[in-house]
C-alpha cells in the first residue's frame, strides 16, 4: 500500500516539475517557489504522517524528485548539492517535512485539541511513576516488538516530540510553535534519525 501511495505522489510531483520547468523561462525564482507550493508541496504533505516514516529506499524516489524541483527553481546544475539550496530557498527537505507535520500533530495532542480517538494514544512518564526524573514531563515511548511498529506515529511521534520538547518552548500558540519549529528545522536540520 505504501509503495502505491509513494508511486502515486511521485507521478503527481513529476507533472508539477514539468510545469515548473516550462515556466522557468518566463518566471523568476520567487514565482517558481510559489509554483512549488502549488504543484509539489501539497502532495509531499498529504498524509505524510502515515507514509513519511517509510524506509529510505522507498522514499528515495520522492527525495530525488524533490531535489530536482529545487535545482530547477534555483537555476542550479544537475549535480549541484541541494542542502544549501534548500536553505537559500527557505524550504524543508522531505524528511524535515515529515518531522514538521508530526511535530504539529504532537503539539495538537499536547494542547488536547485532537479528536477524542487520540485521547489515550500517548502517555507521559509521570503517569507511569511518581519519581522526580529529568524525563518526567516527556512522553513515554511505547514498547514495540518490531521495527514496523516503531515507525508508526504512536512510537516515532513520541521520539520526535521528545526531541522538540527539549529544544523549543511549547507553552505558546500553534502559530508560534509552527514558526519556531520551521526555523529550527531550516537552521539545524533533522532532530532525530
Amino acid at each position: 500500500m505504501i509503495n502505491w501511495i509513494i508511486k502515486y505522489i511521485r507521478g503527481k510531483i513529476a507533472k508539477g516539475i514539468g510545469i515548473i520547468s516550462k515556466a522557468k523561462r518566463y518566471l523568476n525564482s520567487s514565482c517558481l517557489r510559489s509554483l512549488y507550493f502549488s504543484f509539489i508541496y501539497p502532495y509531499l504533505t498529504y498524509c505524510i504522517e502515515v507514509w513519511g516514516s517509510a524506509t529510505r529506499s522507498r522514499l528515495n524516489c520522492l527525495i530525488v524528485i524533490q531535489k530536482k524541483a529545487i535545482r530547477i527553481i534555483s537555476n542550479s546544475g544537475f549535480r549541484d548539492h541541494t542542502d544549501p539550496l534548500f536553505k537559500q530557498l527557505n524550504l524543508l527537505t522531505l524528511n524535515n517535512i515529515y518531522i514538521y507535520q508530526i511535530g504539529i500533530f504532537m503539539f495538537k495532542n499536547y494542547q488536547n485539541v485532537l479528536p477524542a480517538a487520540f485521547d489515550n494514544m500517548f502517555q507521559y512518564n509521570d503517569e507511569i511513576h511518581s519519581y522526580a526524573t529529568r524525563q518526567k514531563n516527556q512522553l513515554r515511548i511505547p514498547a514495540v516488538r518490531s521495527n514496523c511498529l516503531y515507525q508508526t506515529v504512536r512510537a516515532k511521534g513520541v521520539t520526535i516530540w521528545n526531541s522538540i520538547f527539549l529544544k523549543l518552548t511549547v507553552q505558546c500558540s500553534i502559530h508560534s510553535f509552527k514558526a519556531s519549529l520551521f526555523k529550527l528545522l531550516i537552521n539545524e536540520g533533522l532532530l532525530t534519525s
